[in-house]
């Protein structure tokens, strides 16, 4: 059976350096990478003249294949609390998901080859791991070694420990690049892939891609028999990407049960003439979705702790949840620490809250925007009419604008009782939110991004700006489907 190949031979990441990167400087980082135990396999774009022209720009995008060696690897692992299955002594639970650690890396290595079957002992009805998937150790996965080399990456500073300057600083300074935090006591040294990435050096770091696995991948989703392969998908591109496909998978299968429900009940309104407003099984139908998805959240919640524990992404408790690693991307003063003593790196507390001030003026600007964007559609689609003015009396309707309203009369362009003119404004619709969506994606990471979150957990809040904004759409199209006018 094919395994992934030896970590030493094949290109883990790739790094780009663009056009704005001169030959010394990529000279001198790929020196630093070297010394951290990152290591060149594949280049593409660089010739050897770039040496003998150190000060001068290179004419086109520079290209690195890097790897490292495994043991590098395990002890990333380690150091980042890298969860796996292990072995254990007890025979009533022989497998549970450790840190790993290098000391005890025999109870962690080939378990999809012990005697005692992974699935079935640690957690029912999960997808099956296929060892073509892993390493010849079956330790890690492709997704695995390429999150621990990017790791390897974000935490290699310009200078070693206690070292004043380098080729590689003095290169950097005289690019008049800021390299260390600045303290009144002493410098810190930067992440040197944060620099290079900040100030335009190097504008692409992602992942090598594998041909075979990727066809695997593409034959298993094609196949009927076999469903989406979450457990590949995981190994592969990583657990993000693969919860993502879980939960398409699970709703997918679970919307069948209320949309096989409401074909019955179309049909027996049709059979019976009624409509959705005298149709006797429509709050039937109501409250059996309402069962629907309570039962369905709960169904998905236990899915998704039994991938979590799988997966090595599940946190027993609130400290774990909150633990995460400090940003590369995170700026602040050094400052000694008034709990531990050490030297940390801090940013005000007042300072984040202005910016959150600002933030929030910001996204109400934008629920504004979205709120405004769906009462026009409504208008177009003929939800809000003329006919509505009738019910406001001598009050002016706040959602009715006849400039768009007329269109959607008898006989106009979005005419709401023609069988096809009534399709338009919905598929411009569509096309216009989608748009203002990718909008707002990157104005709210644009903003998490300036407010200076130190940990990991900022997407979290680009997840909460985008909730708003598509609840605020989600809310009125749903008023308006139901209720039919307002």
């Amino acid at each position: 059976m094919m395994v992934l190949p030896s970590v030493e031979s094949i290109p883990i990441l790739l790094l780009r350096f663009s056009q704005n990167a001169k030959s010394d400087l990529i000279h001198h980082t790929i020196g630093r990478l070297a010394h951290a135990g990152i290591v060149v396999v594949t280049s593409e774009g660089r010739d050897d003249d770039d040496d003998k022209a150190a000060s001068c720009t290179t004419s086109k995008a520079v290209v690195f294949g890097l790897t490292t060696t495994q043991a590098m690897l395990e002890n990333e692992a380690e150091l980042i609390g890298m969860v796996k299955p292990s072995r254990t002594q007890n025979d009533q639970i022989p497998i549970i998901m450790e840190h790993f650690t290098v000391d005890a890396r025999d109870d962690f290595v080939n378990i999809q080859d012990s005697d005692v079957c992974f699935n079935e002992n640690l957690v029912k009805n999960l997808p099956e791991i296929d060892r073509s998937d892993y390493d010849s150790e079956g330790l890690f996965t492709s997704a695995d070694r390429a999150l621990l080399l990017l790791s390897m990456l974000n935490a290699l500073p310009v200078l070693e420990k206690d070292e004043e300057s380098s080729e590689l600083s003095r290169v950097l300074d005289s690019l008049k690049v800021m390299h260390c935090e600045a303290n009144t006591e002493q410098h810190h040294p930067k992440s040197l892939v944060q620099v290079l990435k900040n100030n335009g050096f190097v504008d692409v770091i992602g992942p090598v891609h594998s041909s075979h696995l990727k066809e695997k991948i593409l034959r298993e989703t094609a196949s009927l028999k076999t469903g989406m392969p979450i457990q590949s998908i995981q190994s592969y591109y990583g657990e993000g990407v693969a919860f993502h496909f879980a939960w398409m998978d699970f709703m997918t299968k679970w919307f069948m049960i209320p949309g096989l429900l409401g074909l019955v009940v179309y049909v027996i309104r049709k059979a019976r003439g009624d409509t959705v407003d005298n149709c006797d099984f429509t709050p039937f139908f109501g409250l059996a979705t309402f069962f629907w998805a309570a039962l369905c959240e709960r169904c998905w919640e236990r899915r998704e702790s039994r991938l979590a524990y799988l997966w090595g992404t599940y946190a027993s408790s609130y400290r774990d949840r909150i633990s995460f690693g400090q940003r590369p991307e995170f700026v602040g003063e050094m400052r000694k620490s008034p709990v531990t003593g050490r030297m940390e790196k801090f940013y005000p507390y007042h300072k984040r809250l202005l910016k959150f001030a600002v933030s929030a003026l910001v996204t109400a600007v934008l629920l504004a925007g979205a709120t405004f964007v769906m009462v026009i559609g409504m208008n177009l689609q003929g939800y809000i009419s003329s006919e509505d003015l009738e019910q406001w009396g001598d009050e002016k309707h706040p959602l009715y604008f006849p400039w768009f309203a007329q269109l959607a009369e008898p006989g106009s362009i979005f005419d709401a009782t023609s069988a096809w003119k009534s399709f338009i404004p919905v598929i411009l619709r569509a096309i216009f939110v989608m748009n203002l969506n990718n909008q707002y994606r990157h104005i709210a990471e644009k903003l998490t991004e300036w407010e200076n979150h130190e940990t990991v957990r900022h997407p979290r809040k680009v997840n909460d700006i985008l909730f708003l904004l598509l609840f605020t759409r989600s809310f009125f199209s749903s008023l308006f489907s139901i209720d039919g006018r307002l």
